[in-house]
């Protein structure tokens, strides 16, 4: 529930603001106001509610695609491939990590990768100055690279389970 209010009050606020701003000029700056609070509201709702609904859904799927794992840290996360964030659900066992994109992504294929093969997992910042990359470099030099919440907890967890 406390995840649910933060993102409500994150994107209400952010989406509040611009909106506010946007409707201001257009229509002066107390139709702006109330404007720009009404669609925040509605905005904040729209994405807590479409995210929970998610998650719940990736909990499930998670608990199929391990097939009877132990998981030991899951949550929502981006894969970036190529030139694309694709959104998705991040699930690490014992001895893997599976990426599963949302259905509506362009590039939807499943990562899995196998903990024997990470030689080094490390922070990087997303969009170079936000803290919650997570950048995993195999064995054989190549790199995947994800945006996580709780950078430090899956780093630890990883390095751990490594």
């Amino acid at each position: 529930m406390i995840r649910f209010i933060k993102i409500f009050l994150v994107a209400g606020v952010l989406f509040g603001v611009f909106m506010g701003l946007v409707f201001g000029i257009i229509s002066g700056l107390q139709e702006g106001l109330l404007s720009g609070a009404i669609s925040g509201a509605l905005f904040g709702l729209f994405i807590s509610i479409l995210l929970a609904v998610q998650e719940k859904k990736f909990k499930t799927l998670s608990r199929e695609i391990t097939n009877g794992k132990t998981i030991v840290k899951e949550g929502s996360a981006n894969y970036l491939k190529k030139s694309e964030r694709v959104g998705g659900w991040l699930v690490l066992t014992s001895d893997e990590i599976k990426f599963m994109s949302h259905s509506f992504n362009v590039q939807n294929s499943p990562v899995e990768i196998k903990l024997n093969q990470i030689a080094q997992v490390k922070p990087v910042l997303s969009l170079g100055f936000i803290p919650k990359g997570l950048q995993i470099i195999l064995k054989d030099d190549s790199i995947e690279k994800f945006v996580v919440n709780n950078q430090k907890g899956w780093i630890e967890a990883i390095k751990k389970a490594i």
